[in-house]
């Protein structure tokens, strides 16, 4: 998986990370610190920036969740893994400033 394109420049803006989403499962209660900083983060982001960060919650045949979308996609953010107690955060670290702090997050704590 190349992390440059071909004039050598980080395809993400962030140095070592690829353009390709970032999956990461996070379990509430045995990764309490990360779990709440990454909701405060995206709490924020709804907040600061709803034309583009939404809580989806209660909707027919939808799973609740945290979203994005812009003018050329839309995905989920933060939501339950499916069949577990684990919430699934995907990371698309060139599309939104949000993304690199969530990313910070997701690494900077142990």
């Amino acid at each position: 998986m190349g992390t440059e394109n071909n004039e050598g420049r980080p395809v993400s803006g962030v140095p070592g990370v690829s353009e390709h989403p970032i999956r990461l499962l996070i379990h509430p209660e045995q990764d309490t610190a990360r779990y709440e900083a990454i909701s405060k983060a995206l709490r924020d982001a709804v907040r600061d920036y709803p034309e583009t960060f939404t809580v989806s919650v209660g909707e027919l045949n939808t799973v609740d969740h945290v979203g994005y979308h812009d003018d050329l996609r839309s995905s989920v953010v933060f939501a339950q893994e499916y069949g577990t107690q684990y919430k699934r955060l995907t990371i698309r670290p060139a599309l939104h400033p949000v993304f690199a702090e969530l990313l910070r997050i997701a690494i900077a704590l142990p």
